[in-house]
């Protein structure tokens, strides 16, 4: 998903993405999932470690060094570096839940939502990054005194230059495409009430919850339904529209609320 494509909401006038958004409607999600006493920062202390302040921003200051994966293979899903991810921000966050640290909680919520989604979204599930890998030579990106310029590719000639940026940005390309879908994912969730998107979460959703087995039964359920291939098959339609709009943004909602839900102290977690 994208942080950094931009709505307007109504109310306040500032700006959010994509990610944005599913934080703000996971925390109305899971509102009735709280009781009194219960410490949990609120969206707006949130989404302020979304954007820059979050893994896309990470990606675009340090394109090439420690960049954490935004991708998985919903083959071999545990083997992935993204839910490992979620799982240690999943467990910084119960610490921080623990120690009433309001900031740090804040930032442990924010990119443990922002690696869900990204690992439940289908256009992360092609291995682009591998892909792009194999396209290329010694380094993953092209240089410009010795500083990685993000989006060119290298190529062993001028013509291997060419193809594999055609082959990256051209139609239907790598990239464009991977964007083409998140930017029409994003004109969905930007498009509707966030309330729209807001499951109805109970204690009895919250019992036997876990949250690797919940991430990887939704995964496997998305991968499915092949939203990806269908998207690059025919582009954007209706059915795919509505299907983004009716399951696959309120499940996502969904399983970040009740994974920051089951991380608070009371749950008694071993």
């Amino acid at each position: 998903m994208l942080s950094f494509t931009f709505t307007r909401t109504l109310l306040t006038g500032k700006i959010a993405g994509t990610h944005q958004r599913i934080d703000q409607a996971a925390r109305m999600a899971m509102n009735p999932l709280l009781k009194r006493g219960d410490f949990f920062p609120s969206a707006k202390e949130i989404i302020k470690f979304e954007g820059r302040r979050g893994p896309d921003g990470l990606k675009m200051k340090s394109p090439m060094d420690d960049n954490p994966s935004h991708f998985i293979d919903p083959k071999h899903p545990r083997k992935s570096e993204l839910l490992m991810l979620v799982k240690d921000h999943y467990h910084g966050l119960e610490e921080a839940l623990k120690s009433k640290d309001r900031v740090r909680a804040s930032f442990e919520a924010a990119w443990m939502a922002h690696f869900i989604a990204d690992g439940l979204t289908p256009a992360h599930h092609f291995p682009i990054e591998k892909t792009v890998k194999s396209m290329m030579g010694e380094k993953e990106f092209f240089t410009i005194f010795d500083k990685p310029f993000k989006g060119i590719l290298r190529g062993d000639t001028t013509r291997g230059f060419f193809r594999n940026n055609w082959r990256y940005w051209g139609v239907n390309g790598l990239m464009s495409r991977h964007v083409a879908f998140e930017y029409g994912a994003a004109i969905v969730c930007g498009t509707n009430r966030i309330n729209k998107f807001v499951p109805e979460l109970t204690e009895k959703d919250l019992e036997n919850f876990d949250l690797e087995k919940e991430f990887l039964a939704f995964l496997r359920e998305i991968n499915k339904l092949d939203f990806y291939g269908r998207f690059a098959k025919n582009g954007w339609s209706r059915e795919l529209s509505n299907e983004v709009e009716k399951l696959l943004l309120p499940s996502i909602v969904r399983v970040v609320a009740l994974a920051w839900a089951s991380a608070l102290p009371r749950r008694g977690k071993k």
